[in-house]
């Protein structure tokens, strides 16, 4: 089962056989640049637990993080996310993340977009939420514009892990809207 798929990515469910490419990728520093919380994998074991605790938070909610890979070769080149998250200012309240992370030579080619509109495609129409957020620091201004196209909406600025971040949010039924534009 794919979470999304076109003719130049597909974000897929883990397998135990991604944690050597994993380990690797998640070495790029274009993949954490602008992390707040980064997962540098130090090696192979640490990489083979992360797949497993991400499987097991499918398993357990439908959201989590997964694999972006290239349709052409199936290179692992990115994750992505839908999952749930607070804000520093409010710790009770849990709210879905849409969040995206590319290796840098991935950059400047779209994926960030194509990835975001298969992530909430799969959050309303296969997931049945009714909201989704999205935040980056304010000098990731690559993020903020994937996040413009995808059609989110300024909310303000937030805390996340005590850092400033500009949060926005969209609805299920402002996506559909979109997809009839």
């Amino acid at each position: 089962m794919d979470f999304g798929r076109n003719e130049r990515i597909a974000i897929r469910p883990w397998q135990m056989s991604d944690a050597q490419a994993w380990q690797q990728t998640s070495q790029d520093a274009g993949l954490n640049q602008n992390s707040i919380s980064g997962y540098k994998q130090r090696d192979l074991t640490g990489a083979k637990i992360f797949i497993r605790n991400e499987m097991a938070d499918f398993e357990n909610s439908r959201l989590g993080r997964w694999p972006i890979v290239r349709t052409s070769d199936h290179a692992l080149i990115g994750t992505c996310l839908l999952r749930p998250v607070s804000f520093d200012e409010t710790p009770e309240r849990r709210e879905v993340q849409l969040g995206y992370r590319l290796t840098r030579d991935n950059w400047g080619q779209g994926l960030a977009t194509e990835c975001g509109r298969m992530l909430l495609n799969y959050g309303f129409r296969r997931v049945g939420l009714e909201n989704i957020c999205a935040f980056a620091v304010a000098d990731n201004k690559a993020s903020l514009r994937v996040i413009e196209k995808l059609g989110f909406v300024a909310r303000g600025e937030r805390r996340f892990m005590k850092h400033k971040v500009l949060v926005f949010d969209t609805t299920a039924a402002d996506w559909e809207r979109m997809q009839l534009a």
